[in-house]
């Protein structure tokens, strides 16, 4: 993958320093070029990334965290209809996530 999108989200596991995440918050040139925001396990924003998508991610310590599969979402909402759980007490939709 060489492109960004905006909301993307990375994570950077550092056995020494703990974990980081990264957000997509702008992109520019087709997708290739972005500004990543890097903030610490406590949402803290420590650093900015802005330049390509491949140079963000030949760096070998991000990985993408996987996006939540909006048809499986979609799924999951539709069997908690048909079950007859679409409402809580309250007039709540089920928790899907």
């Amino acid at each position: 993958m060489k492109r960004f999108s905006v909301g993307q989200r990375w994570v950077n596991e550092d056995a020494t320093w703990g974990r980081f995440l990264a957000e997509v918050i702008d992109i520019a040139d087709e997708d290739r070029r972005g500004t990543v925001v890097i903030t610490d396990g406590h949402g803290n924003v420590l650093d900015t990334f802005s330049g390509t998508a491949a140079a963000f991610q030949t760096s070998d310590e991000w990985h993408l965290i996987e996006p939540v599969c909006m048809i499986g979402l979609y799924s999951r909402l539709v069997k908690a209809r048909l079950s007859g759980n679409s409402r809580r007490s309250g007039g709540e939709l089920p928790r899907l996530l």
